[in-house]
């Protein structure tokens, strides 16, 4: 005999089901959209090492901003890889040192996109380009922007790699200060406020 769950457990599983999915949309930093185009089995080491054959795919990238540059037909962001987790929150910086540079049509915003801040995007392999590293030219692989989500500031400047790599531990600057935004403790992942601490 099978028996009929009451309408009220039925209503909280689905209340339940509803908000985890929700909480895991609010989470990723890029659109259900483009992470549906996403490449997942193509690393930015392929890319590298032959961009013309990776040339038309996409890649969810993650990197801190080195320079910013906007003409007529849009702008050019140079970045410095940080590693991203499956979600695209950053890591830790790449230790291999990449640079990359992405194409955008939109006019990107010089006071919000500065030198330092993170960001999680996916773009679309488009080739290489030169960039000036310590006075030497560098070619570098080139991406065409579908999205970018700019992280808020300061975001884990300071993040130290962990034994588990997808729990980094944030150490903060020493002396930060009573009006530093993260505690003056080391706290895992990723940080801890001192609102949120001191309530």
């Amino acid at each position: 005999m099978i028996k009929k769950m009451p309408e009220g457990v039925v209503f909280n599983y689905f209340l339940i089901a509803s908000t985890v999915l929700l909480a895991a949309a609010c989470a990723a930093p890029l659109s259900p959209e483009v992470r549906g185009r996403l490449d997942t089995g193509l690393t930015f080491a392929e890319v590298q090492a032959d961009p013309q054959r990776c040339q038309g795919k996409d890649l969810m990238l993650g990197g801190s901003i080195v320079a910013l540059r906007s003409d007529e037909q849009g702008s050019l962001l140079e970045l410095l890889r940080w590693e991203v987790n499956r979600w695209g929150e950053p890591l830790a910086l790449a230790e291999t040192g990449d640079r990359f540079v992405v194409r955008t049509g939109q006019q990107l915003n010089p006071d919000l996109f500065t030198a330092g801040r993170l960001v999680t995007l996916g773009a679309t392999v488009s080739g290489t380009a030169v960039v000036k590293i310590n006075e030497r030219d560098e070619t570098v692989p080139r991406f065409d922007l579908l999205e970018i989500y700019l992280w808020e500031t300061p975001f884990r400047y300071g993040l130290h790699p962990n034994p588990d790599p997808g729990q980094p531990e944030y150490i903060a600057p020493q002396n930060p200060g009573p009006d530093h935004p993260y505690d003056p403790t080391p706290w895992t992942y990723p940080y801890s406020p001192y609102w949120y601490r001191n309530r």
